[in-house]
């Protein structure tokens, strides 16, 4: 039996969503970076980021494009970070798959 077809899409965004999780982890992780370390799903004012630098106090979200929208809960989280001065990154999951060197520069020029 066919699963139906949004069940079907859905899987797909997860399993893109989890390998651009791996990548971007293999390219920032152990100090890859300009030295820096980060951590991963680190829970931060209540709020569970997907990487954290605490030397630079620099947050990187990983997010699905809703055709090329940001939803309006991401840009409440972002704004809630910068208020309390962190620097939020935030990168869809089709940039890392796509171009993770661009993804790498503008982490380096963030640090």
């Amino acid at each position: 039996m066919q699963q139906p077809l949004r069940e079907r899409d859905k899987f797909q965004k997860n399993k893109k969503f989890l390998l651009a999780d791996l990548i971007l982890w293999k390219e920032i992780s152990g100090r890859r970076i300009a030295n820096c370390r980060f951590l991963r799903q680190q829970e931060i004012e209540g709020i569970i980021v997907d990487y954290y630098c605490e030397e630079n106090k620099i947050i990187i979200l990983v997010s699905p494009s809703h055709k090329g929208i940001i939803v309006q809960n991401e840009i409440a989280i972002s704004q809630f970070f910068e208020s309390t001065g962190y620097k939020v990154l935030r990168f869809d999951y089709d940039i890392i798959l796509n171009d993770i060197e661009k993804v790498i520069e503008e982490i380096k020029s963030n640090l």
